[in-house]
């Protein structure tokens, strides 16, 4: 069902919804989650802030006289929900109508607030019936716990633990595996006895290969682990004998370092080092990369140093594209050290590879840096240099003009089909340019006379339209709406989802048209798309964008559509 949440003094916020009733108005409702789950937590909140509030004030004269919450102090209020859980908080104002939280919610509940009340609604709507685990395998599409993961913190306690326990029950090593990868960066939003018994399942996994891979999985959330389980992972990961083991657990936690201590930290910086396989110490090293920029210099430099090891070139390929993603975090002597590798690389492929990593970070470079893998990519073929270029998107915005200028010449000298390629990455730092090379650009797009190839140029270019000038927007909007097959109208989208909230409304409503006009089990892929930027539209858009989602008909289309509408930060 498809209402509007009214937040005295703002717009309505439109979403869909199995609530019934407003939280702002004054007449009683039903509870909106489970509120004999959430009492406890809220009473014993209610206890602890009036006795602090007390001692701080030093009144003895309060003691025990507010029976209701509604009875409290808005200042007191205030105190209890920030501490409160999301769910707790939302409980709380579902079975207290006559709380006005304009009043007393600070600006950060209030938005706590309305997003608990979107995921629930959501995921309402997704659940169904089932009790327990089963509300989870009952719908479970490939991206919902994905979907799910930045808001575990937003469901109850009870839909936490039936997630851990279908994680538990699962025996298929593929479909555990992919729950489980889902789970790790959302750990942090699972109750602390809950993270617990996830690493318990780890550790009792009797299979190293498993044990192996629930560790990759849950390591990249482990910074949101208490410093005793982050400790236990890591113990993990050193009991396993095989490099190949060893490697898939690394490329896990790796990305997970920057959040532990020191000591853990160089722990698994010398795990790495005593990999004796150059394929499988190439991964490990992979797995640095996101949490490189968190190290210590000195175990940065023992990093890169491992990888100039590396005698095989495609395994230093490997390592230099994986710590690639942290190279902006690098002093200037050890990115200079990963460029020179990438320059060192003889073979096309093994070049690019490396080239394409260290483009995502080329705004932390320096000029010099910056110009030398800008000349690593023109020395490459056709094939190899589309894929080094794709590299590049996130990072044009920091470049030098004639330096963005030799970028784009680079792809207008391309085939169609492999500027198509491209684009499809490199569009999405267009915002980033001169306006003159954004036409430019824009008009590769236009030109391209396959329609496919239109279609995953506008992969990039859709997610970087927020940054073009309304014209350019227009043109390539326009651009989308001539796409005659629904596969291709469905890659635009994918673009246009990420960037949605850069245009004018009437452009975002020409979208929801198009996607609207899909018909087959291509519409729920538009909607999919769509649903990435729908937090960042007007309340009419949200709802329709909602109600087509919901109106799926296959219930597997219809899940995917709506947990693509869930928050996604």
């Amino acid at each position: 069902m498809i209402r509007n949440i009214d937040e005295p003094g703002k717009a309505p916020i439109s979403m869909v919804s199995a609530i019934e009733g407003n939280i702002t108005d004054d007449s009683p409702a039903r509870p909106v989650v489970g509120v004999e789950e959430s009492r406890q937590s809220t009473c014993s909140m209610v206890k602890q802030a009036r006795s602090e509030h007390q001692a701080s004030s030093g009144s003895s004269t309060l003691r025990m006289q507010h029976t209701s919450v509604r009875d409290l102090d808005p200042g007191l209020l205030g105190e209890i929900a920030e501490r409160l859980r999301p769910t707790d908080l939302l409980s709380m104002l579902s079975t207290n109508r006559r709380l006005r939280f304009d009043t007393w919610l600070s600006p950060a509940s209030r938005e706590r607030c309305q997003r608990a009340i979107r995921v629930q609604a959501i995921w309402a709507r997704l659940r169904g019936h089932e009790p327990g685990a089963d509300r989870f395998a009952a719908r479970m599409v490939p991206n919902m716990i994905q979907s799910l993961a930045p808001n575990f913190n937003y469901l109850t306690r009870a839909d936490q633990k039936g997630l851990v326990a279908l994680v538990q029950r699962l025996r298929d090593l593929d479909d555990r595996n992919s729950i489980l990868i889902d789970i790790g960066p959302g750990l942090a939003g699972l109750e602390p006895d809950l993270q617990e018994d996830l690493v318990r399942f780890a550790e009792g996994l009797d299979q190293p290969g498993e044990c192996a891979s629930a560790v990759g999985a849950l390591g990249k959330g482990v910074a949101g682990l208490a410093p005793n389980l982050q400790e236990r992972l890591v113990s993990l990961a050193e009991g396993l004998d095989e490099p190949e083991h060893c490697a898939s657990a690394l490329v896990g936690v790796g990305a997970g370092v920057a959040g532990l201590d020191r000591g853990l930290q160089e722990r698994l910086v010398t795990l790495a080092e005593g990999i004796d396989e150059p394929e499988y110490c190439a991964l490990a090293l992979w797995g640095f990369g996101e949490g490189l920029a968190g190290l210590k210099r000195d175990l940065q430099e023992r990093l890169v140093r491992l990888a100039e090891r590396l005698e095989d070139q495609e395994h230093c390929a490997a390592a230099v594209e994986g710590l690639a993603a942290g190279v902006a975090g690098l002093d200037r002597e050890l990115q200079q050290c990963l460029v020179s590798l990438a320059e060192g690389l003889e073979d096309q492929e093994d070049r690019a590879s490396a080239v394409q990593g260290l483009a995502a970070g080329v705004a932390g470079l320096e000029r010099d840096l910056q110009e030398r893998l800008v000349k690593l990519a023109e020395g490459l073929n056709q094939v190899h240099g589309a894929f080094a270029l794709q590299g590049f998107g996130t990072g044009l915005g920091g470049l030098a003009l004639d330096l963005q200028e030799r970028l784009v010449k680079l792809a207008e000298g391309l085939d169609q089909v492999h500027g198509a390629f491209a684009l499809g990455d490199l569009g999405t730092g267009v915002g980033g340019l001169a306006r003159e090379l954004q036409e430019r650009l824009v008009k590769l797009a236009e030109g391209l006379e396959d329609q496919k190839h239109r279609g995953t140029a506008l992969i990039g270019l859709g997610a970087g339209v927020a940054g073009l000038a309304r014209d350019l927007q227009r043109r390539l909007v326009r651009l989308a709406e001539e796409l005659d097959q629904p596969g291709d109208r469905v890659a635009a989208l994918q673009g246009f989802g990420e960037g949605l909230a850069g245009l004018e409304v009437d452009l975002q409503r020409r979208l929801v048209v198009l996607a609207d006009r899909i018909q087959g089990p291509h519409r729920a892929n538009a909607l999919q798309a769509l649903g990435r930027g729908v937090a960042e539209l007007k309340g009419e858009l949200q709802g329709r964008i909602a109600a087509l989602a919901d109106g799926l008909a296959q219930p597997d289309h219809r899940a995917s559509a709506l947990a693509a509408l869930l928050p996604r930060r």
